[in-house]
């Protein structure tokens, strides 16, 4: 286990420790499974599943992931719009 910070951008996600640096590159990425604080990234050309333990911050992970995710296959414009609608329609829905 190694301790050190999580990069997410639009392309990878990257985790730099003390020991050793991981990347995760989405063309590559078969799922991402979240199973309490630990989110398992599935690539396919690894044997090996392999992931992030994260605490507290694993839903604010998620989100960004899936933002980083959107925008890597959209583009920009095309997320905007989209994250726009949900936060629209959660509006409408919250009590």
């Amino acid at each position: 286990m190694d301790e050190g910070a999580v990069t997410v951008t639009s392309k990878r996600v990257v985790f730099t420790g003390s020991t050793r640096t991981r990347e995760w590159v989405y063309s590559r990425l078969v799922s991402a499974d979240v199973h309490g604080d630990q989110v398992l990234l599935h690539v396919s050309n690894w044997q090996r599943v392999s992931g992030l333990s994260l605490g507290p911050s694993t839903d604010e992970f998620v989100a960004f992931l899936q933002i980083a995710m959107l925008i890597g296959e959209q583009g920009l414009a095309e997320a905007s719009r989209v994250v726009a609608q949900e936060v629209k329609e959660h509006l409408e829905k919250r009590p």
